[in-house]
């Protein structure tokens, strides 16, 4: 395995952890929003 490829997933991973971590504040924001919502009559 070259180091290229390495250095090419190790990227693509970061890139992924990123984008999971957006995707899990992005849907606790909204879903926090929406029990409030459902809650507040």
């Amino acid at each position: 395995m070259s180091p290229i490829w390495r250095i090419l997933i190790a990227a693509v991973m970061r890139m992924a952890k990123k984008q999971m971590m957006n995707y899990t504040t992005y849907f606790i924001g909204h879903s926090k929003a929406f029990w409030i919502y459902s809650n507040d009559g």
